[in-house]
């Protein structure tokens, strides 16, 4: 008789482990969930839906676009007259994608709906894109969107020489690494308005903050209430990946990673 698997994961939240609940059965597995995780950096190694943060991520372009922190913070202050900063829409703009793997390619297939010009940038020439130098993307773009892994050639591959180049009404889209920014150059070229603002939705020092209920403290970040206050920028709680869809796919590919590394070992 087979012996029934079992799973024990960590860091489990509610709906994910109602989740896992649901298709253990359908799996023939049983799992054992525990809330604390196993690591703080665990949630990094997930391989994320490329559609999740690629609507995340055009969903960012178009609130900086048409100034949406703003209209926002006006209207809960009873405040509905319209401001002399009127929106840009994208189709009258280049968009400049960084990386064009999974996630890249999704995000440049959203693009050609928008009728908006876009350029990419990868060591690998990996799709069917208009490709042009790292430099050339970062003078050329009014939009610059992140979409590569972080390794050491890539940390900090946004600094004070790069944002230099960009336009100065240009837009910094980071739904990627935190650390693919030198956070201390953005600020600093925010502040000197050498680009016209940034949506972040991973940012350099996130560890214990994201995730985590900080209403009753200072969350310590040398940056982070710097960038809040800023009218032109958007910060977001590393979420892009957060939809029904990444669950169910999570959950799911999951206990058959598991069943697979078992039938590799011959115990199924």
């Amino acid at each position: 008789m087979q012996e029934k698997i079992d799973i024990t994961v960590f860091g489990c939240e509610r709906d994910e482990a109602a989740a896992f609940r649901k298709l253990s059965s359908e799996y023939g597995v049983t799992v054992s969930l525990i809330e604390d995780a196993v690591s703080e950096h665990n949630a990094k190694l997930a391989e994320y839906s490329p559609g999740s943060v690629a609507d995340y991520t055009v969903m960012l372009m178009l609130m900086l676009l048409r100034g949406t922190k703003s209209v926002l913070r006006g209207t809960q202050k009873q405040n509905y007259c319209l401001n002399d900063c009127r929106g840009k829409e994208l189709q009258d703009l280049t968009v400049g994608v960084l990386g064009t793997g999974r996630i890249g390619q999704a995000v440049m297939e959203r693009l050609e709906g928008f009728g908006c010009k876009v350029l990419a940038y990868d060591r690998n020439h990996k799709a069917g894109a208009n490709y042009v130098s790292f430099c050339e993307l970062l003078k050329s773009s009014d939009i610059v969107t992140l979409h590569v892994p972080l390794a050491e050639d890539t940390r900090h591959m946004i600094g004070r020489e790069q944002l230099e180049m960009m336009k100065r009404e240009a837009l910094l889209i980071n739904t990627a690494r935190g650390a693919l920014v030198d956070t201390a150059a953005l600020v600093a070229a925010l502040k000197e308005q050498k680009i016209g603002g940034a949506a972040l939705d991973v940012l350099e020092g996130e560890e214990g903050i994201f995730y985590h209920e900080c209403t009753q403290k200072t969350t310590g970040h040398p940056y982070l209430s710097v960038l809040q206050k800023m009218p032109n920028v958007i910060v977001t709680p590393h979420r892009a990946y957060h939809t029904d869809r990444v669950l169910v796919d999570t959950v799911s590919n999951t206990i058959r990673n598991c069943l697979n590394f078992e039938r590799s070992l011959g115990n199924v």
